[in-house]
């Protein structure tokens, strides 16, 4: 299978001689680590219940994408109900084009990718560099392999409307998309992202996403990905943030959609007094797998980050959350906390939970830790004892469960919708 993806990748250069940028570079070292390595076995640590088994058999060609596809008003058809795009301005990739805008804030710096690429832009390169997996991982080598579309998004002020990034995939299959996305707050500014990603029942597509992310000192990033693919469909994403001092940077991370799911995030505090939120919320059904990974880096003092992740699991629905939290040396008078929480819905749905501190200073207060349960059947009989019918019930106690989550974020309406729409069924 590996040299499949070679021999697409060789191809694909050859094709883009004419386009070369400072950039190929970072192809070339990507691919050979990916030839290297290949899809990991259950030997490796951080793959160890990830079963790729499918990449390994099944070859997943760089989706064909083509700049004049994309022009008509489908795409709303994706956008959750009662959802006003009169609140949002937004950007829309339909079928893996940049097809549609609508931005009101002047003070927001939107390119695309392959501009940025061909460009100079010491900054976008520097932290392309800077932000890597500190595992290896098979599809971050391939998205920045094969990726073209994307957007270079940098923020100088305060936003009036969040920015919703739509991603629609309506007709291909078994073929591969890859974004990259950069965002940059400067000082004293903030940038709130939506990331939506939806496609239609039955494709078997694979969606492979990297976002990239850096605020400076006193800059406040939210960005909230909730992923509704088809449950025949793949997704993986890396989520990785550099804070500088003073900075607040909040990730939420919604996981409905897919077969398989791999969301990997990665933060680094590396100027005092910055924060660190870090929100998961996952709802699995039938056979599906979906997987979180979350790493903190303390490596400055008077740093606090706090995460929660929740799973909703039912059928025979996988789940695995691996948190890691470091706290260095000179990172004194940090607070963390991490917790993982899961409900099951079914004696067949299974997690793996494995929350982790690594501290290496005596001046912290740090917290972690999972459960795994059932639904409580006596508070179910309570609230059918009032008249609620059994069904209503425990949509109830599940939407009690989670909101916790849900609480702390302006995309409130999209999280609720969407996750309506999978435990409602």
């Amino acid at each position: 299978m590996i040299d499949q993806y070679q021999k697409q990748f060789q191809s694909f250069i050859g094709d883009n001689k004419s386009n070369q940028s400072w950039f190929d570079d970072v192809r070339k070292s990507s691919m050979e680590s990916f030839a290297k390595l290949g899809f990991p076995s259950s030997k490796h640590e951080a793959w160890k219940h990830t079963d790729l088994s499918i990449f390994r058999k099944e070859f997943f060609p760089k989706a064909t994408v083509h700049k004049n596809q994309a022009t008509s008003e489908t795409w709303k058809q994706y956008l959750p109900q009662n959802i006003s795009l009169e609140n949002f301005q937004y950007l829309v990739f339909q079928d893996g084009v940049l097809a549609h805008q609508h931005i009101v804030d002047s003070h927001l710096k939107i390119e695309s990718l392959s501009t940025v690429f061909q460009g100079e832009n010491d900054e976008v390169a520097s932290i392309i560099s800077e932000m890597k997996p500190r595992i290896e991982h098979p599809f971050f080598d391939l998205n920045n392999a094969f990726v073209t579309e994307g957007l270079y998004i940098k923020s100088t002020g305060q936003m009036n409307l969040p920015l919703l990034i739509l991603y629609v995939d309506s007709h291909q299959d078994n073929k591969a998309y890859y974004f990259k996305n950069i965002y940059l707050a400067e000082k004293n500014s903030s940038l709130d992202v939506i990331e939506y990603h939806s496609s239609n029942t039955g494709n078997q597509t694979s969606v492979n996403i990297v976002s990239q992310v850096y605020a400076k000192e006193n800059a406040h990033i939210e960005h909230v990905k909730i992923q509704n693919q088809s449950k025949q469909s793949f997704h993986q994403s890396f989520f990785c943030a550099v804070t500088e001092k003073n900075a607040v940077v909040k990730d939420f991370s919604f996981t409905l959609g897919s077969t398989f799911s791999r969301n990997d995030v990665d933060l680094l505090l590396k100027g005092e007094g910055a924060q660190g939120y870090m929100y998961g919320l996952y709802s699995g059904v039938d056979h599906q797998h979906q997987d979180h990974h979350t790493l903190v880096d303390h490596s400055v003092p008077h740093c606090e980050s706090f995460q929660l992740y929740k799973g909703v699991l039912d059928d025979d629905s996988h789940a695995v959350f691996e948190g890691r939290v470091i706290v260095r040396e000179d990172a004194q008078k940090i607070h963390a906390q991490q917790m993982n929480r899961n409900l099951l819905l079914s004696q067949n749905a299974l997690v793996d939970t494995t929350p982790q501190l690594e501290i290496f200073a005596d001046d912290v207060k740090c917290t972690h830790g999972a459960t795994i349960g059932k639904m409580d059947e006596e508070q179910v009989f309570y609230l059918r004892s009032r008249g609620i019918e059994e069904k209503q019930a425990r949509n109830l106690l599940v939407r009690a469960f989670v909101s916790e989550t849900i609480f702390f974020f302006e995309a409130k309406a999209f999280c609720y919708w969407s996750f309506w729409r999978s435990v409602s069924r």
